[in-house]
């Protein structure tokens, strides 16, 4: 309001702010759009070795029931589960800064 008061010019400052929140709005576009892409390349490599477990027992049952019936079969998918949700969560913490 001080500029109001002194007589100065507003609308070269409006303009100027206009500028800036249109530019502001395009960068959160485009940050939604990025972390977008970024979310479905993880859902995607996330769901790659299931996926690939499921080929496996299609061709080779017999090499997938060996892996689920002793216990380090079952170590390994429950440390490939919390390895995966670790990288989830750091993902989820990195991609909302804005």
């Amino acid at each position: 309001m001080r500029s109001y008061q002194d007589h100065l010019e507003l609308g070269p400052v409006l303009n100027q702010m206009l500028v800036l929140l249109e530019q502001e709005r395009r960068m959160r576009g485009r940050l939604s759009q990025l972390r977008a892409q970024a979310f479905g390349q993880v859902a995607l490599v996330a769901m790659l070795p299931w996926a690939l477990l499921v080929i496996l027992g299609v061709f080779e049952p017999n090499m997938v029931a060996i892996f689920f019936a002793d216990y380090r079969g079952w170590a390994v998918i429950l440390a490939s589960l919390l390895f995966e949700m670790v990288g989830a969560i750091i993902l989820w913490r990195v991609s909302v800064f804005v």
